[in-house]
């Protein structure tokens, strides 16, 4: 009987292991092209305004963000939450508690700079400049991921399908234990 089961969970880890290499050789491989010089983000830049409200990613704490989005929740036991009424989400980082990362889906939010979910890539350019990495499926150039900023601990990452923002992320990571 032993054998039996031993036999069968082996033929399983054996398909697994199969199937995930063929599926990682199928994917579709990224290219990432860096700016020359890139952009030198400015602490503002960081500072995300809602109904006369100002958060400050990298510095806020939750509670601020509580009290500027009141109904929302915490997803599972994570360091992410959710307002209700925002296609948004907030990471916090885990011991220290101040906010450090948002996602931003809905056209509510706008960065400093004026640019929201909906906007052209062109109107991004325009108030960022032409100093971003660009990183993209090299089959497919048009749905692409413009990040801004010399550090991936602070930086913000425009998604772009189909020329327009799609997506926005902010992140601002506090100096110090995360």
């Amino acid at each position: 009987m032993f054998r039996k089961e031993f036999t069968f969970v082996t033929i399983i880890v054996v398909l697994v292991f199969i199937f995930g290499i063929y599926i990682s050789q199928n994917q579709a491989k990224l290219e990432t092209e860096y700016p020359q010089h890139a952009i030198e983000l400015e602490n503002t830049d960081f500072m995300l305004s809602y109904n006369n409200n100002t958060l400050q990613i990298g510095s806020s704490a939750s509670t601020d963000v509580f009290n500027v989005f009141p109904q929302g929740e915490m997803l599972g036991l994570s360091t992410i939450y959710s307002p209700t009424n925002l296609n948004c989400l907030f990471t916090f980082t885990e011991h220290s508690d101040i906010l450090h990362k948002v996602h931003i889906s809905d056209d509510q939010l706008k960065t400093a700079r004026e640019v929201t979910v909906g906007d052209s890539f062109e109107s991004v350019v325009d108030k960022y400049g032409k100093s971003y990495s660009w990183v993209h499926k090299v089959d497919n150039s048009e749905d692409f991921d413009a990040v801004y900023g010399s550090d991936h601990n602070c930086c913000i990452v425009f998604q772009v399908r189909n020329g327009l923002v799609t997506k926005i992320i902010l992140q601002k990571d506090p100096p110090g234990r995360l």
